[in-house]
Formats: C-alpha cells, sequence, structure tokens
C-alpha cells in the first residue's frame, strides 16, 4: 500500500508542478480528497499501481484527464458534488488497460490490427474492474463508452447518438484532446488551440459532440473572446 500511494503521490506532484490552467490549480485540495477516496480501495490501489509499473505514460494520462474533467465541471458551475465525481471519471476511465501487454501500450510506432483489436478491449476490462469495486455507476459505464462516438463508429460497442451518456460524450473529447497535447515517444504534442482544431474535424464529421466541445474549449481557454468564437466555431 505504501509504495502505490508513493507512486501516486509522485505522480501528482509531476502533474500539479506544471498545471494547466489557473483554474485547475486551485482545485489542488479537492484533487487530494479524489485520491484519497480511491487509496481507500486496496483493488483499485493494485490495479494503479500496476499500470505505473508497466506503463508510465498511461498513469499521467489517467491524473491529466482527471484534471481536465474537473476543470469541466468547475467552468459549468456543476457543484463540487460534480467536480469531485468528474474527477474520479477521468481518473479512472483507463483502469482497463491493467491487463494491456507492456510491448503494446509502449509501442513507439502504429500498432498492427491484432494489437488495436487487443487496446480495444480496455473498456470492457475497465467496466469490469469497477463493477467489482462497486464504484458509481456513471464513472463505470464512462470507462465502458469512452471510445464510442456519436455516428456508432467507435468501440467496443459501436452504440450512438442519445445511447451515449453525456459523461461518455464529454470524456471522448477530453480523452483525446490530451492525447494530441501530451508528448509520446512517436509524436510531439500539439499547442491546445491547434488541438481544439484538430477535435473540430471530428465534431463536423458528427462524431463528438458540439455542445459539450464548445463547453470544454471555453474551459480550456478561460474566455469567450469574438476572435476566439470565430476561429474555432
Amino acid at each position: 500500500m505504501e509504495k502505490a500511494k508513493k507512486i501516486l503521490k509522485d505522480i501528482m506532484d509531476v502533474t500539479l508542478s506544471e498545471p494547466k490552467s489557473e483554474v485547475l490549480t486551485e482545485m489542488t485540495r479537492t484533487v487530494k480528497l479524489i485520491v484519497e477516496e480511491y487509496l481507500k480501495n486496496p483493488n483499485i490501489v493494485s490495479y494503479l499501481a500496476k499500470i505505473s509499473v508497466h506503463d508510465y505514460s498511461t498513469q499521467l494520462h489517467l491524473i491529466n484527464v482527471m484534471l481536465y474533467c474537473m476543470g469541466y465541471a468547475y467552468y459549468n458551475d456543476m457543484g463540487k458534488n460534480n467536480i469531485k465525481l468528474y474527477g474520479l471519471i477521468g481518473l479512472m476511465h483507463d483502469i482497463g488497460k491493467v491487463g494491456i501487454p507492456d510491448y503494446i501500450l509502449q509501442a513507439p510506432r502504429k500498432l498492427t490490427e491484432n494489437e488495436f483489436n487487443i487496446i480495444m478491449e480496455h473498456p470492457k476490462n475497465g467496466w469490469k474492474i469497477l463493477h467489482d469495486c462497486d464504484f458509481d455507476v456513471r464513472v463505470r459505464i464512462t470507462a465502458l463508452e469512452h471510445h464510442e462516438r456519436l455516428d456508432g463508429s467507435g468501440y467496443p460497442d459501436g452504440k450512438s447518438g442519445n445511447n451515449l451518456c453525456e459523461t461518455s460524450r464529454m470524456l471522448a473529447i477530453i480523452d483525446v484532446f490530451e492525447a494530441l497535447t501530451t508528448w509520446r515517444p512517436y509524436k510531439e504534442p500539439l499547442k491546445p488551440f491547434s488541438a481544439l482544431q484538430v477535435i473540430k474535424q471530428d465534431v463536423l464529421a458528427k462524431k463528438l459532440d458540439p455542445k459539450i466541445f464548445r463547453k470544454f474549449a471555453y474551459s480550456i481557454v478561460g474566455i469567450t473572446s469574438p476572435e476566439f468564437n470565430k476561429t474555432l466555431f
């Protein structure tokens, strides 16, 4: 348990030493409450520790997504309980990757078809882990659905439109944004505005929710200037 706590603390220190925005920095106390809550569950600690050991980038991704989810809830005045819930959703969404082999998670290249098929198993793996640990149903469902798309082109079940819950549609956007703006061995990070422009193409293709995209973009930029609206919307 102590080793897991140290791993998680080190990751929090790395992430929070370079906060994404002033709004997210102000929520450090809430982040700590979330960490304390999931540390109470030995099973979750074990899963997250395993992810840390064999794929550090995935753990950083979980922390970053958690912060963006909290920023989204905070910006949209959802209240303290939802800020906490959205943080948990972000933190736990990729927990199913614990069963994915290292050589796939750390591949510095495009995955083969077979490797990608293995990756596509992680949403269902995550749902099962979170179900067994008795997490809030919204945390479980979002872990299951965050790679689904409005037009039915996502995975693992090809769900579409109103069949996807609001938090899943939100996380679909945040998950991609974090991936685009973070360094990986096979790519350089995009600047936030450039990443939003890339995501906009999937919004126009009716894969991602336009209303949630707008709310998330505002939560990142922090302004609603006419120039920003004209360029992005």
